[in-house]
């Protein structure tokens, strides 16, 4: 559930900016959605944002751990840290859910392995193999580099960079925010302001996904600074996006309504020949043969 999403963007001259939104809906169980008032990231060094999208209780104690160990100093740092938590976390929560519950651990699991049944083990190996933290993580921040874009995905131990695509999201509206940016042409080339509506658009595009809330946090990173979008200029962003949406239904109506479209008389297709017609002109050609 939820979206996280950012986007690069140029800056005066040549420095470099990032993006951010998301939404503040909070899922439980699928059973209760509410808009909460907290939002969903967490700032960490040099200058930088992380996202998390799934359990919130687990992302968050995932990042804090991160950013409490203090070893942090560029966004490829922040971005590795966190894959590399991730996957320490995952095998603690897999211990604790599989293992444990069986009177077993690491080391145990994998030192009785020949005293163990072997279906007992390989339906043990299996689920620990599979087993899903139900976590995303997307990062996003600017140092001495430029800016970056990384998302870590269950299990964790590598890192997706998404600096060439200029954008990346995750939760259950991630496929209608990438598409947006997608049909918006979207490269790290284009101006802050431009890129400040794209990504509020997608967002916006992206609330008829399951679990996305219409609340939005809108946020700009740059070298040392992180800025939130106010109420104001959130207020303002609405009214540009339903002009925008206005627009695009007035101008290709007029133009729809001005197709040319003309229909082509057809021949009516020949009847179906029966089945008993045919046999008995089978029939006949048999006996004509005889």
């Amino acid at each position: 559930m939820t979206i996280c999403m950012g986007a690069l963007c140029a800056d005066s001259g040549d420095s470099k900016a990032v993006v951010v939104a998301s939404d503040r809906m909070v899922t439980w169980a699928n059973l209760i959605e509410f808009e909460h008032g907290v939002p969903k990231l967490t700032v960490a060094p040099p200058s930088a944002v992380v996202f998390g999208a799934g359990d919130a209780l687990i992302a968050n104690m995932l990042t804090e751990r991160v950013v409490r160990a203090g070893t942090v100093h560029t966004v490829t740092d922040l971005a590795n840290a966190l894959s590399t938590q991730y996957a320490q976390m995952r095998q603690e929560r897999a211990e604790a859910d599989i293992l444990m519950a069986r009177g077993l651990n690491w080391a145990a699991f994998y030192g009785q392995h020949a005293q163990l049944q072997q279906p007992i083990v390989m339906m043990i190996d299996q689920a620990l193999a599979q087993y899903n933290l139900g976590v995303e993580l997307l990062a996003a921040g600017v140092d001495d580099s430029g800016a970056h874009l990384f998302t870590v995905h269950n299990p964790g131990g590598k890192v997706n960079r998404h600096d060439v695509i200029n954008f990346a999201a995750i939760g259950s509206g991630t496929l209608h925010a990438l598409q947006s940016m997608i049909g918006f042409e979207h490269t790290a080339k284009d101006d802050l302001k431009e890129t400040v509506f794209r990504v509020y658009a997608s967002k916006r595009r992206a609330e008829v996904a399951p679990g996305v809330g219409k609340d939005t946090d809108l946020l700009i990173v740059r070298a040392g600074q992180i800025d939130a979008v106010g109420d104001a200029v959130l207020k303002e962003l609405e009214e540009l996006y339903k002009e925008f949406l206005a627009s695009i239904a007035r101008n290709l109506g007029s133009k729809i309504s001005k197709l040319d479209i003309k229909e082509e008389a057809s021949e009516p297709a020949p009847a179906p020949k029966s089945a008993t017609g045919a046999r008995r002109r089978r029939t006949g050609a048999a006996r004509a043969e005889s």
